[in-house]
């Protein structure tokens, strides 16, 4: 309601621009920030938009998608190189063994599995690895091997060769 006071008119609420003001004030609507903008909503707030999520979730999707596989790869041939460190392992524990207990042991492959004779089931701790032995390899009880040679199979291909050198048992890794 307006009031004339001697000739001049006033306003009965609050002046323009005071606090008490809800929407007279001298700052810009909302609407006016975002026409002058390019008609973005939230321009002026923290934050990110909706695009710029999406983009990194699939950035972070794309980047996942070819790192597990690799990891699955590297841990195969991983655990396999473990594997081939026990065979290795094996075949010395083997010759002493036989010097040390006075037995003979023989090593021989059987469906690409390493098969041993001349010691216990307890003393048997056999990787399972695919091997082939082109003949038997015996390490006698006086120390001397017959020497020999155990192909290993990663995979269905020869990925090495363990030899065992004639007399002394050494045993060598060459990988094929």
């Amino acid at each position: 309601m307006d009031r004339i006071d001697g000739g001049s008119v006033s306003m009965t609420g609050p002046k323009r621009g005071s606090p008490m003001s809800p929407r007279m004030s001298n700052r810009p609507s909302d609407a006016d920030d975002r026409s002058r903008r390019g008609g973005a909503a939230f321009s002026g707030r923290p934050g990110f938009t909706l695009i710029e999520l999406l983009i990194v979730m699939v950035l972070i999707g794309l980047t996942v998608s070819i790192v597990i596989p690799n990891i699955g790869v590297s841990y195969d041939k991983f655990k396999f190189r473990g594997e081939v460190k026990r065979l290795v392992e094996f075949v010395e524990r083997t010759k002493f063994h036989a010097f040390y207990y006075q037995k003979n042991v023989a090593l021989s492959a059987r469906d690409r599995r390493l098969v041993v004779d001349g010691l216990t089931e307890r003393e048997k701790d056999i990787p399972p690895l695919e091997v082939e032995i082109p003949r038997e390899i015996r390490f006698f009880s006086n120390g001397v091997a017959s020497g020999g040679s155990i192909v290993v199979f990663y995979k269905g291909q020869t990925a090495l060769r363990i030899d065992i050198e004639r007399f002394s048992g050494r045993v060598t890794r060459t990988s094929l």
